[in-house]
Formats: C-alpha cells, sequence, structure tokens
C-alpha cells in the first residue's frame, strides 16, 4: 500500500491544476458578476450540522469519525448546511438578501465510479432572505452562465418548476 493513492481519491499534475484554475477562476468572474460574494467554511464540521438532513443513507455516504476530543466529526460533504449555519451566526447584521457563493473541495464516501471521485471540488451559490421567483431564476441564470464561461457551451439545466421555466424563457 505504502505510496499509492487511497481508493476515490487523485493527484492532479500541473495540466489539471491549469485546467482547473482557469474553469474555478471563469466560474468566480460569472458569480462576481452577478454580485454574489464569496465565502468558505470549515472542511471539518460537527456531525451534528448534517444530522438532521442524514438519513442512515446518506449517513452512510459521510466520512464521520470520532476525533481526539471525542467530539463526532465529518468531512464536508455539502455547503448548503454549512452556509446556513454561517449566515444564521451572523443573521443580525447581515442586509437581505444575502448572496453567497462557494468553490470548495466536499468528500463524500460513495463507490468511485469514473469521473467520480470521494474528495470533489463543487461550485454554487446561496441566496438568502430572498423568496421570490426573481432570485430563483437569478440562480438558474448564474450557474448557466458560468457553465457557458467555464467551456460547456452545450449544457442544460432540469427545472420542476414551470413558474421558473416561464420566467427564465421571458427573460433570454
Amino acid at each position: 500500500m505504502g505510496w499509492s493513492i487511497l481508493r476515490g481519491f487523485r493527484e492532479l499534475l500541473p495540466e489539471e491544476m491549469e485546467f482547473r484554475r482557469t474553469v474555478i477562476e471563469a466560474i468566480r468572474r460569472v458569480f462576481e458578476l452577478y454580485g454574489f460574494r464569496e465565502v468558505l467554511t470549515p472542511t471539518l464540521e460537527p456531525f451534528e450540522l448534517f444530522e438532521r438532513k442524514a438519513g442512515e443513507e446518506i449517513e452512510r455516504g459521510m466520512f464521520v469519525f470520532t476525533d481526539k476530543g471525542g467530539r463526532r466529526v465529518v468531512l464536508r460533504p455539502e455547503m448548503t448546511a454549512p452556509v446556513s449555519r454561517t449566515f444564521a451566526r451572523l443573521a443580525k447584521a447581515a442586509s437581505l438578501p444575502v448572496k453567497w457563493y462557494y468553490i470548495a473541495n466536499m468528500f463524500r464516501y460513495e463507490e468511485p465510479q469514473r469521473l467520480r471521485y470521494r474528495e470533489f471540488w463543487q461550485a454554487g451559490v446561496e441566496v438568502i432572505g430572498a423568496d421570490s421567483l426573481e432570485s430563483d431564476l437569478e440562480v438558474l441564470m448564474v450557474t448557466s452562465d458560468a457553465l457557458r464561461e467555464a467551456g460547456l457551451e452545450r449544457h442544460f439545466l432540469r427545472v420542476g418548476d414551470v413558474r421558473i421555466v416561464r420566467g427564465m424563457l421571458a427573460a433570454r
């Protein structure tokens, strides 16, 4: 075992890092053009943060362990819960809506497959305090524009709310 890479993880060589950096910079430009501001939460989080959301199946997919202090902790599997926690801590001082984005590594203990790793990078946006169709549309538009800017000219977004679809079609 000694020098091998753990199953589901990978090393990125200089050419891959250059490509990754180009994609991330393109996505970041679009997010910021739309007025989103970057946040980053800890990679290691208390298990309780995800416990309510995590059923037994989801928990099996998380890297959960007990730290030296006896606390159950998890390697961050997603960003919505940590971003929500961060907002809740600052809510009194925040003017709404809050528009945040993140580009961070996530960890899921799932069966590795082609192009599916246990450590992966995820980019996303969160709009907090704006329960409107316009903010839903903005999230879809920034997502589509970020994918296009990152070089994915041909992509599709699956939307389950016909009001959002109508609004997007009217906006374009």
